[in-house]
């Protein structure tokens, strides 16, 4: 169930949170939304009874479920189950995500708010299935908070880890600078909560974010992961590039060793070119090793290069075994190079990945 409602996560582009507005049918509303395109629905009454909650909220979902949109409740993890909820929104000020998500289960997606770059990259550490970026413009809905402005819809877009959404004060008239910024997916409280008609409203967002500036060819689009790749930080150093170094000097080691002990294996000729040959292997896998260390992209890409050749070998070399014992070996080898070449799929991109980009003009603040 987790899996099936995190990739509904990912299909989603339009957030609305919605509490008890006086004057107006709370429900009435979400229906107009689900009609009109909405993709996931928050529920949030910080202030309401828990029996209100549970019922309003258990409505909801059963509504939003009939239309394949996520329901989510704001700050209440312990009746993400009462309700039937897909998941639980905290604040910074809330439950934490950890906290968050073995209350509300293992089946519960965890959203969180963030406000500022280092808090973006905390959500993605602590495992949250999204994060929601902003108040990118002041809002009433968040008296007293800062807006954070453009430039951060422009930092998430460049460096985010997990899914997020842009919210604060985006309607009619801020949605198009915030997709222009960097925006995919945004999140609205008064666009459709205060609108004269929810639904007309609803299909105007849905129809801003198809219609987005820049939406992608397949070869742009491309291009666009390449760019969003984030470069490594100074002294970083991921563990699938880590292991390969030690791994590819221990080889290394382990030639050069066995060439000053005199080791010769059986059946072959200890001739001094054979010997420069071992020692010229095992130097150069030494120079490797260091390089991989050191993140070069040129490394890296020999590692996968040698990476996929030995598989090869190895996969020969069970075809031919004679016997169970003389497969073990070459079968341990595949079981580490297979998914250590994948991994480092992603650490050779982020090592050519270009440092950030000067931030388009709708993404600069001062604009």
């Amino acid at each position: 169930m987790l899996a099936a409602r995190r990739l509904r996560l990912l299909e989603a582009n339009l957030y609305l949170v919605i509490g008890p507005v006086e004057g107006r049918d709370l429900f009435a509303t979400v229906e107009a939304a689900i009609e009109g395109g909405v993709d996931i629905v928050q529920l949030r009454a910080k202030d309401a009874p828990d029996d209100w909650l549970i019922e309003a909220g258990a409505y909801l979902a059963r509504k939003c479920h009939e239309h394949a949109v996520l329901f989510f409740i704001n700050d209440r993890p312990d009746l993400v189950e009462p309700i039937g909820a897909d998941g639980v929104h905290v604040g910074q000020d809330d439950t934490s995500v950890a906290e968050a998500r073995r209350i509300a289960g293992p089946a519960a997606l965890v959203g969180v708010s963030t406000h500022a770059p280092e808090q973006l990259a905390q959500a993605a550490s602590d495992g949250a299935d999204y994060a929601a970026v902003g108040p990118v413009n002041a809002t009433p809905t968040k008296p007293g908070r800062p807006a954070t402005g453009y430039r951060y819809v422009w930092h998430a877009q460049q460096n985010a880890e997990l899914p997020w959404f842009a919210i604060g004060g985006i309607d009619d008239d801020t949605i198009d600078r915030t997709l222009a910024s960097g925006a995919e997916r945004i999140v609205v409280v008064r666009a459709i909560a205060e609108a004269d008609d929810p639904l007309a409203a609803t299909k105007r967002l849905k129809e801003a974010i198809a219609d987005r500036p820049g939406r992608l060819t397949s070869e742009e689009r491309n291009a666009a992961v390449r760019s969003e790749l984030r470069p490594f930080a100074p002294g970083e150093r991921p563990a699938p590039a880590a292991l390969a170094a030690i791994f590819i000097a221990a080889i290394g080691l382990v030639n050069l060793v066995l060439l000053a002990f005199g080791y010769q294996p059986r059946n072959s000729l200890r001739t001094s070119e054979v010997q420069v040959g071992q020692g010229i292997f095992g130097v150069a896998m030494l120079v490797l090793a260091t390089q991989v260390w050191r993140l070069k992209a040129w490394a890296l890409l020999l590692t996968q290069a040698l990476l996929a050749i030995s598989s090869i070998f190895a996969f020969a070399s069970v075809i031919l075994a004679q016997t169970f014992l003389n497969a073990v070996g070459p079968l341990i080898f595949m079981a580490i190079a297979a998914p250590l070449f994948w991994t480092l799929v992603r650490v050779l991109a982020r090592a050519q990945a270009p440092r950030d980009a000067e931030p388009p003009a709708s993404a600069r603040d001062d604009t």
